[in-house]
Protein backbone atom coordinates (compact mmCIF):
# COMPACT_ATOMS: atom_id res chain seq x y z
CA UNK A 1 0.00 0.00 0.00
CA UNK A 2 2.81 2.41 0.92
CA UNK A 3 4.52 1.70 -2.41
CA UNK A 4 1.31 2.47 -4.34
CA UNK A 5 0.95 5.76 -2.44
CA UNK A 6 4.48 6.72 -3.46
CA UNK A 7 3.58 6.27 -7.13
CA UNK A 8 0.46 8.39 -6.69
CA UNK A 9 2.62 11.05 -5.04
CA UNK A 10 4.87 11.05 -8.12
CA UNK A 11 1.91 11.45 -10.45
CA UNK A 12 0.21 14.17 -8.40
CA UNK A 13 3.40 16.23 -8.05
CA UNK A 14 4.02 16.01 -11.80
CA UNK A 15 0.39 16.96 -12.54
CA UNK A 16 0.52 19.99 -10.24
CA UNK A 17 3.83 21.08 -11.77
CA UNK A 18 2.45 20.90 -15.34
CA UNK A 19 -0.69 22.85 -14.36
CA UNK A 20 1.38 25.50 -12.59
CA UNK A 21 3.77 25.73 -15.54
CA UNK A 22 0.89 26.20 -17.98
CA UNK A 23 -0.69 28.91 -15.85
CA UNK A 24 2.54 30.85 -15.41
CA UNK A 25 3.45 30.60 -19.08
CA UNK A 26 0.17 32.09 -20.27
CA UNK A 27 0.17 34.80 -17.60
CA UNK A 28 3.85 35.71 -17.76
CA UNK A 29 5.32 38.88 -19.17
CA UNK A 30 8.28 37.00 -20.61
CA UNK A 31 7.49 35.20 -23.88
CA UNK A 32 11.00 35.10 -25.26
CA UNK A 33 10.97 31.38 -24.51
CA UNK A 34 8.62 30.72 -27.44
CA UNK A 35 11.35 31.35 -30.02
CA UNK A 36 14.18 29.51 -28.32
CA UNK A 37 17.20 29.26 -30.61
CA UNK A 38 17.92 25.57 -31.28
CA UNK A 39 21.65 26.27 -30.90
CA UNK A 40 21.03 27.37 -27.31
CA UNK A 41 19.15 24.12 -26.68
CA UNK A 42 21.95 22.01 -28.15
CA UNK A 43 24.53 23.91 -26.10
CA UNK A 44 22.58 23.32 -22.90
CA UNK A 45 22.23 19.60 -23.68
CA UNK A 46 25.98 19.31 -24.33
CA UNK A 47 26.70 21.02 -21.01
CA UNK A 48 24.35 18.55 -19.30
CA UNK A 49 26.40 15.74 -20.79
CA UNK A 50 29.61 17.39 -19.60
CA UNK A 51 28.15 17.80 -16.10
CA UNK A 52 27.38 14.08 -15.74
CA UNK A 53 30.66 13.06 -17.38
CA UNK A 54 32.65 15.09 -14.85
CA UNK A 55 30.67 13.46 -12.03
CA UNK A 56 31.55 10.04 -13.45
CA UNK A 57 35.35 10.32 -13.66
CA UNK A 58 36.20 10.37 -9.91
CA UNK A 59 33.89 7.40 -9.32
CA UNK A 60 36.05 5.35 -11.69
CA UNK A 61 39.20 5.87 -9.60
CA UNK A 62 37.44 4.89 -6.38
CA UNK A 63 35.81 1.79 -7.87
CA UNK A 64 39.18 0.62 -9.18
CA UNK A 65 40.50 0.75 -5.62
CA UNK A 66 37.70 -1.67 -4.75
CA UNK A 67 38.67 -3.96 -7.66
CA UNK A 68 35.39 -3.21 -9.44
CA UNK A 69 36.27 -3.73 -13.08
CA UNK A 70 34.06 -1.19 -14.83
CA UNK A 71 35.27 1.04 -17.66
CA UNK A 72 34.52 4.72 -18.14
CA UNK A 73 31.87 4.19 -20.81
CA UNK A 74 29.98 1.66 -18.71
CA UNK A 75 30.17 3.86 -15.64
CA UNK A 76 28.96 6.90 -17.56
CA UNK A 77 25.93 4.94 -18.77
CA UNK A 78 25.21 3.91 -15.16
CA UNK A 79 25.50 7.54 -14.02
CA UNK A 80 23.01 8.64 -16.69
CA UNK A 81 20.64 5.82 -15.81
CA UNK A 82 20.88 6.60 -12.10
CA UNK A 83 19.93 10.24 -12.59
CA UNK A 84 17.19 9.32 -15.06
CA UNK A 85 15.63 6.97 -12.49
CA UNK A 86 16.00 9.61 -9.77
CA UNK A 87 13.55 11.71 -11.81
CA UNK A 88 11.00 8.89 -11.84
CA UNK A 89 11.36 7.07 -8.53
CA UNK A 90 10.72 8.25 -4.97
CA UNK A 91 13.54 8.90 -2.50
CA UNK A 92 16.24 8.92 -5.20
CA UNK A 93 15.53 5.30 -6.10
CA UNK A 94 18.08 5.44 -8.90
CA UNK A 95 20.90 5.33 -6.35
CA UNK A 96 19.45 2.13 -4.91
CA UNK A 97 19.20 0.52 -8.34
CA UNK A 98 22.76 1.62 -9.15
CA UNK A 99 23.87 -0.53 -6.24
CA UNK A 100 22.00 -3.50 -7.73
CA UNK A 101 23.79 -2.99 -11.06
CA UNK A 102 27.20 -2.87 -9.38
CA UNK A 103 26.40 -5.94 -7.30
CA UNK A 104 24.97 -8.14 -10.05
CA UNK A 105 27.29 -7.14 -12.91
CA UNK A 106 30.58 -6.48 -11.10
CA UNK A 107 30.28 -8.42 -7.87
CA UNK A 108 30.52 -5.30 -5.73
CA UNK A 109 29.61 -6.04 -2.13
CA UNK A 110 26.80 -4.07 -0.55
CA UNK A 111 29.04 -2.89 2.29
CA UNK A 112 31.47 -1.39 -0.26
CA UNK A 113 28.66 0.30 -2.17
CA UNK A 114 27.35 1.83 1.06
CA UNK A 115 30.83 3.14 1.91
CA UNK A 116 31.35 4.37 -1.68
CA UNK A 117 28.03 6.29 -1.66
CA UNK A 118 28.80 7.77 1.75
CA UNK A 119 32.23 8.98 0.62
CA UNK A 120 30.80 10.61 -2.51
CA UNK A 121 28.04 12.34 -0.52
CA UNK A 122 30.35 13.70 2.18
CA UNK A 123 32.89 14.92 -0.39
CA UNK A 124 30.07 16.58 -2.35
CA UNK A 125 28.90 18.44 0.76
CA UNK A 126 32.45 19.59 1.46
CA UNK A 127 32.95 20.87 -2.10
CA UNK A 128 29.59 22.66 -2.31
CA UNK A 129 30.18 24.22 1.11
CA UNK A 130 33.68 25.37 0.15
CA UNK A 131 32.47 26.87 -3.13
CA UNK A 132 29.63 28.59 -1.27
CA UNK A 133 32.09 30.21 1.13
CA UNK A 134 34.00 31.57 -1.88
CA UNK A 135 31.13 32.76 -4.09
CA UNK A 136 28.26 33.76 -1.76
CA UNK A 137 29.97 36.96 -0.51
CA UNK A 138 30.68 38.02 -4.11
CA UNK A 139 27.07 37.83 -5.32
CA UNK A 140 25.28 41.09 -6.11
CA UNK A 141 22.25 41.07 -3.80
CA UNK A 142 19.46 43.65 -3.97
CA UNK A 143 19.30 45.61 -0.70
CA UNK A 144 20.46 43.88 2.50
CA UNK A 145 22.82 41.04 1.71
CA UNK A 146 21.91 37.59 3.10
CA UNK A 147 25.51 36.51 2.52
CA UNK A 148 26.32 36.19 6.24
CA UNK A 149 23.60 33.57 6.71
CA UNK A 150 24.59 31.79 3.51
CA UNK A 151 28.29 31.78 4.39
CA UNK A 152 27.43 30.34 7.79
CA UNK A 153 25.39 27.56 6.21
CA UNK A 154 28.06 26.84 3.60
CA UNK A 155 30.78 26.76 6.25
CA UNK A 156 28.73 24.30 8.30
CA UNK A 157 28.33 21.98 5.31
CA UNK A 158 32.03 22.19 4.48
CA UNK A 159 33.03 21.39 8.06
CA UNK A 160 30.46 18.59 8.34
CA UNK A 161 31.75 16.96 5.15
CA UNK A 162 35.37 17.23 6.25
CA UNK A 163 34.56 16.03 9.78
CA UNK A 164 32.64 13.05 8.40
CA UNK A 165 35.55 12.07 6.18
CA UNK A 166 38.48 12.58 8.52
CA UNK A 167 37.29 12.52 12.12
CA UNK A 168 38.33 9.27 13.83
CA UNK A 169 35.10 9.30 15.83
CA UNK A 170 32.93 9.86 12.77
CA UNK A 171 34.75 7.19 10.74
CA UNK A 172 34.27 4.68 13.55
CA UNK A 173 30.56 5.53 13.63
CA UNK A 174 30.09 5.15 9.86
CA UNK A 175 32.03 1.88 9.79
CA UNK A 176 30.08 0.43 12.69
CA UNK A 177 26.73 1.28 11.11
CA UNK A 178 27.71 -0.34 7.82
CA UNK A 179 29.08 -3.41 9.60
CA UNK A 180 25.89 -3.80 11.64
CA UNK A 181 23.76 -3.43 8.52
CA UNK A 182 25.70 -5.85 6.30
CA UNK A 183 27.47 -8.01 8.93
CA UNK A 184 30.84 -7.39 7.26
CA UNK A 185 33.77 -5.06 7.82
CA UNK A 186 34.04 -2.18 5.39
CA UNK A 187 36.86 -1.33 2.99
CA UNK A 188 36.70 2.31 4.07
CA UNK A 189 40.49 2.66 4.02
CA UNK A 190 40.55 1.80 0.29
CA UNK A 191 37.94 4.45 -0.45
CA UNK A 192 38.82 7.34 1.83
CA UNK A 193 42.26 8.13 0.45
CA UNK A 194 43.63 11.64 0.05
CA UNK A 195 44.10 11.10 -3.68
CA UNK A 196 40.45 10.06 -4.04
CA UNK A 197 39.33 13.04 -1.99
CA UNK A 198 41.37 15.53 -4.03
CA UNK A 199 40.34 13.99 -7.37
CA UNK A 200 36.66 13.89 -6.42
CA UNK A 201 36.75 17.46 -5.10
CA UNK A 202 38.35 18.81 -8.28
CA UNK A 203 35.92 17.07 -10.62
CA UNK A 204 32.93 17.96 -8.45
CA UNK A 205 34.05 21.58 -8.58
CA UNK A 206 34.44 21.37 -12.36
CA UNK A 207 30.97 19.84 -12.70
CA UNK A 208 29.52 22.72 -10.66
CA UNK A 209 31.16 25.19 -13.06
CA UNK A 210 29.68 23.33 -16.04
CA UNK A 211 26.29 23.71 -14.37
CA UNK A 212 26.98 27.42 -13.93
CA UNK A 213 27.86 27.63 -17.64
CA UNK A 214 24.36 26.37 -18.49
CA UNK A 215 22.74 29.04 -16.33
CA UNK A 216 25.00 31.70 -17.81
CA UNK A 217 24.21 30.63 -21.38
CA UNK A 218 20.49 30.81 -20.72
CA UNK A 219 20.79 34.11 -18.86
CA UNK A 220 22.40 35.63 -21.95
CA UNK A 221 19.51 34.39 -24.07
CA UNK A 222 16.97 36.00 -21.73
CA UNK A 223 19.02 39.23 -21.55
CA UNK A 224 19.67 38.76 -17.84
CA UNK A 225 22.77 40.61 -16.66
CA UNK A 226 24.66 38.24 -14.38
CA UNK A 227 28.42 38.08 -13.94
CA UNK A 228 30.57 35.02 -13.22
CA UNK A 229 30.29 35.36 -9.44
CA UNK A 230 26.50 35.77 -9.51
CA UNK A 231 25.99 32.74 -11.72
CA UNK A 232 28.45 30.60 -9.74
CA UNK A 233 26.90 31.55 -6.41
CA UNK A 234 23.30 30.90 -7.40
CA UNK A 235 24.37 27.61 -9.04
CA UNK A 236 25.87 26.42 -5.75
CA UNK A 237 22.64 27.40 -3.98
CA UNK A 238 20.59 25.44 -6.51
CA UNK A 239 22.81 22.37 -6.17
CA UNK A 240 22.57 22.48 -2.38
CA UNK A 241 18.79 22.85 -2.44
CA UNK A 242 18.53 19.98 -4.93
CA UNK A 243 20.35 17.59 -2.58
CA UNK A 244 17.20 17.48 -0.41
CA UNK A 245 14.60 15.14 -2.03
CA UNK A 246 11.58 17.38 -1.41
CA UNK A 247 9.56 15.95 -4.33
CA UNK A 248 10.10 13.00 -6.70
CA UNK A 249 12.76 14.27 -9.10
CA UNK A 250 12.48 17.57 -7.18
CA UNK A 251 10.09 18.69 -9.90
CA UNK A 252 9.36 22.38 -9.48
CA UNK A 253 11.89 22.90 -6.68
CA UNK A 254 14.64 24.21 -8.95
CA UNK A 255 12.20 26.47 -10.78
CA UNK A 256 10.82 28.05 -7.61
CA UNK A 257 14.30 28.30 -6.05
CA UNK A 258 15.89 30.08 -9.01
CA UNK A 259 12.95 32.50 -9.20
CA UNK A 260 13.31 33.31 -5.51
CA UNK A 261 17.09 33.76 -5.67
CA UNK A 262 16.90 36.10 -8.66
CA UNK A 263 14.14 38.08 -6.95
CA UNK A 264 16.45 38.62 -3.96
CA UNK A 265 19.09 39.80 -6.43
CA UNK A 266 16.73 42.38 -7.89
CA UNK A 267 15.86 40.56 -11.13
CA UNK A 268 12.55 39.51 -12.64
CA UNK A 269 11.66 36.18 -10.97
CA UNK A 270 9.72 35.08 -14.07
CA UNK A 271 12.95 35.07 -16.05
CA UNK A 272 14.49 32.78 -13.44
CA UNK A 273 11.50 30.48 -13.73
CA UNK A 274 11.82 30.23 -17.51
CA UNK A 275 15.58 29.70 -17.34
CA UNK A 276 14.99 26.80 -14.97
CA UNK A 277 12.20 25.44 -17.20
CA UNK A 278 14.36 25.45 -20.34
CA UNK A 279 17.21 23.83 -18.41
CA UNK A 280 14.80 21.22 -17.02
CA UNK A 281 13.37 20.40 -20.45
CA UNK A 282 16.84 19.99 -21.96
CA UNK A 283 17.79 17.74 -19.03
CA UNK A 284 14.68 15.62 -19.54
CA UNK A 285 15.48 15.25 -23.23
CA UNK A 286 19.10 14.27 -22.51
CA UNK A 287 18.39 11.92 -19.60
CA UNK A 288 15.15 10.63 -21.12
CA UNK A 289 16.62 9.45 -24.42
CA UNK A 290 19.85 8.01 -23.00
CA UNK A 291 18.16 6.79 -19.81
CA UNK A 292 15.65 4.65 -21.73
CA UNK A 293 18.42 3.20 -23.93
CA UNK A 294 20.66 2.40 -20.96
CA UNK A 295 17.75 0.98 -18.94
CA UNK A 296 17.43 -1.82 -21.50
CA UNK A 297 21.20 -2.24 -21.64
CA UNK A 298 21.30 -2.91 -17.90
CA UNK A 299 17.94 -4.72 -17.80
CA UNK A 300 16.86 -2.43 -15.01
CA UNK A 301 13.09 -2.85 -15.42
CA UNK A 302 13.23 -6.54 -14.49
CA UNK A 303 15.29 -5.68 -11.43
CA UNK A 304 12.85 -2.95 -10.43
CA UNK A 305 9.92 -5.36 -10.89
CA UNK A 306 11.57 -7.93 -8.63
CA UNK A 307 12.24 -5.24 -6.01
CA UNK A 308 8.62 -4.11 -6.07
CA UNK A 309 7.39 -7.69 -5.67
CA UNK A 310 9.64 -8.15 -2.65
CA UNK A 311 8.38 -4.90 -1.10
CA UNK A 312 4.75 -5.83 -1.68
CA UNK A 313 5.32 -9.25 -0.10
CA UNK A 314 6.81 -7.55 2.96
CA UNK A 315 3.70 -5.42 3.26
Amino acid sequence: MALILKYYKNFISLFVFVIGLTYLFYNAEVHHIAGLDWRIGIGVIILHGLFYFLLTIPQLYILRNLNTKVNLGQLFSITILTNFLNLLLPARGGIFLRGIIFHKNYGMKKRDYAAFSLFMSLTGLFVMGALGVVFFPLMDWDGEKPSVLLIGGASSLMLFGFYGLYSTKALAKWSKKIEVLYHEKTNWSKINKKRNFITTSLFYGASALSHAARIYLLSLYFYLELDFFDVSGLTILLLLINTVPILPGNIGVKEVSLSGILSLMGHNPQIGFFIAIVDRVMELIFLGILGVIFSFKWNIWNEWGKTNQDLLKDE
